[in-house]
């Protein structure tokens, strides 16, 4: 699969303006979750920004549930695979 900046090379160019906001784009896409990210969330093993903020979130849920599992949350990345 070709990523964002194979995409857009013809657009870019030599544009030093583009370039940067290029680069800008695929910093911030770095800190979105990724592929096979439930696995690793739901293992502590996350690798960036959104899917620490993603981990977080499900251990609030977990700390809420009063011992009670979420069936999302049970599967791992079965889920995600769905």
């Amino acid at each position: 699969m070709r990523g964002l900046e194979e995409r857009l090379k013809d657009v870019v160019g030599d544009d030093r303006g583009a370039r940067a906001l290029l680069d800008e784009a695929k910093a911030t896409a770095g800190a979105l979750a990724g592929e096979g990210a439930v696995t690793r969330i739901v293992n502590a093993a996350a690798r960036n920004p959104g899917e620490a903020f993603l981990a977080a979130v499900i251990s609030k849920v977990r700390g809420t549930q009063r011992g009670q599992r979420s069936p999302l949350l049970s599967r791992g990345g079965d889920a995600a695979a769905r």
